[in-house]
């Protein structure tokens, strides 16, 4: 949970500090950072939204006795300046016979249950 969690933060805070990756050129337009989710996969990714083009950051896998609830949505934006969510969500996360949810609301604050 925590893993996810922090994923979750690091696209919020780039959002919001607007830190471009090297590959966005000064002609593109940050839109903002996201967490993509694969639920099939058990992947998650954060990823910057350069104009038209994905750059993917960093790519993680939840470990083996963990999975994506099908309920969890595939992705939650960070939009450049304010770090608001678009759409806001709730990430749930079963494993070891307990479910715990990150819950992100649409002013971009992330918690936990």
């Amino acid at each position: 949970t925590s893993e996810v969690s922090n994923s979750l933060t690091i696209a919020r805070q780039r959002a919001l500090s607007q830190i471009k990756p090297p590959t966005c050129t000064s002609a593109q337009v940050l839109r903002g950072y996201r967490v993509f989710i694969t639920v099939v996969t058990r992947t998650y990714r954060v990823e910057a939204l350069c104009g038209t083009q994905v750059i993917p950051i960093s790519t993680k896998q939840l470990p083996a006795q963990i999975s994506f609830d099908t309920s969890t949505p595939t992705s939650i934006l960070f939009v450049v300046p304010n770090g608001t969510a678009s759409p806001p969500g709730t990430i749930t996360l079963n494993g070891y016979g307990k479910t715990k949810q990150i819950i992100v609301d649409s002013s971009g604050t992330i918690s936990q249950l």
